[in-house]
């Protein structure tokens, strides 16, 4: 029975990924992950009511977060399963839970209990949701069985806890910083020593904010020597604000914002010189068409001007907009700071 428990179980750990951590403030709160396996012999309908009975009995018993670690699953067996000779008929079924908490590191069982419930209905699988839904959260047995676990996974944590720490830090130094912050967080707060999982945690934090920001920085450097300006305003906005590095990203906000500036500015310059060389040359032309065009260039030369101010106006309007955008995206990581 345990060798085929512990299959079903290791079988389906992989789903332990579908479940949402919680973040509790209780130092007692102990990460377990409850799960039914689908090989189960099992109704659908019993097998979804059976992992909601599992969760209850996790929550309403101090544990509050998941682990990759542990595991509480259950092995229902049928006892008995009976038709009532009444009119209509009903399904009377028997069953007995094996509840346990499993190690899925050290592939063990940490502990476990059995209780037995009853159910009935006249569908049958309702008769078996009937039953499970029997299993009580809150007996003195199944709240006793619970504290044991509780005991023995912060037993092992203990124990263990110098390895973990060992492993995480060769994790780090491998640059493999999820896999070393996957694995202390599996410690809980309530450990004795776990102050130096938090401050491991931290500093692989850290530089794993500030190996990724170092990386935004250089792709950033490079959309700005293109003159992609806006692509790299938008690197910047990726940037983890409490990365150690966070402060050098965003101030290449401001040379952004200088930049863009400076370039509208020249561009703006650009365009008045070369109206002013073409308003030079039809001077030199007007000189020799005066007495034969005289209405005509009056027309052209008011054309020339006025081409000269919406020239100015529209480089003017780009360079305020570049402005405004610089300095919005600058006021913002200042607030937020």
């Amino acid at each position: 029975m345990i060798k085929r428990l512990m299959i079903l179980a290791f079988a389906c750990i992989a789903t332990t990924a579908t479940y949402a951590q919680k973040t509790l403030n209780s130092k007692q709160m102990i990460g377990i992950t409850p799960i039914v396996c689908n090989e189960l012999d099992l109704p659908g309908d019993a097998n979804r009511s059976l992992t909601q009975k599992l969760r209850q009995i996790s929550t309403k018993n101090g544990f509050g977060a998941i682990s990759s670690n542990f595991i509480l699953t259950a092995n229902p067996v049928v006892v008995d399963k009976q038709m009532t000779p009444s009119a209509p008929a009903q399904f009377i079924v028997e069953l007995d839970v094996s509840i346990y908490v499993v190690n899925v590191s050290e592939q063990i069982i940490v502990n476990e209990i059995t209780t037995t419930v009853k159910g009935i209905n006249r569908l049958e699988n309702k008769a078996f949701i009937a039953a499970i839904n029997r299993l009580n959260a809150r007996t003195p047995a199944i709240r006793n069985f619970m504290e044991q676990s509780r005991t023995k996974i912060v037993s092992y944590y203990t124990t263990k806890l110098p390895k973990i720490i060992s492993n995480a830090k060769s994790l780090a130094e491998r640059e493999e910083y999820d896999k070393a912050l996957a694995i202390l967080g599996t410690v809980p707060d309530c450990v004795e020593g776990y102050e130096a999982v938090v401050d491991l945690m931290s500093q692989t934090y850290k530089t794993k904010l500030k190996i990724e920001t170092t990386a935004l920085i250089q792709e950033a450097k490079s959309e700005i020597t293109q003159g992609n300006y806006d692509d790299a305003m938008d690197i910047i906005n990726n940037v983890n604000p409490v990365s150690p590095n966070a402060k050098e990203a965003y101030a290449m906000l401001d040379k952004i914002n200088n930049k863009i500036e400076a370039e509208k500015r020249a561009a703006t310059a650009e365009r008045l010189a070369a109206l002013e060389e073409q308003k030079r040359q039809f001077d030199l032309k007007r000189i020799d068409m005066q007495k034969q065009q005289q209405n005509n260039f009056e027309l052209s030369k008011l054309t020339a001007e006025s081409a000269k101010e919406v020239a100015i106006a529209q480089a003017n309007k780009d360079a305020e907009i570049a402005k405004n955008d610089a300095v919005l995206r600058t006021t913002l990581y200042k607030l937020t700071r």
